[in-house]
């Protein structure tokens, strides 16, 4: 399966399908990708146009892990 990837920082890692229908991020603790919900999936398809620069950086919303997922 082909799939974009994101990496934003030392804070998260993404990967979206070519076709846009699943999108998941990476989890440190568990060391396994985490399924994002599709109400995820367009930020992370925004914030990939934003590096490829395609479109204008913007202010994005993006899942983070948080402090009980790092534990």
């Amino acid at each position: 399966q082909e799939v974009d990837f994101l990496r934003v920082g030392r804070i998260g890692l993404y990967y979206q399908t070519l076709d846009g229908t699943q999108s998941a991020r990476w989890d440190v603790a568990s060391k396994n990708w985490v399924n994002l919900p599709a109400s995820d999936r367009n930020p992370v398809r925004e914030a990939i146009r934003v590096a490829r620069k395609l479109t204008a950086p913007n202010l994005l919303t993006l899942p983070l892990p948080t402090a009980g997922d790092a534990s």
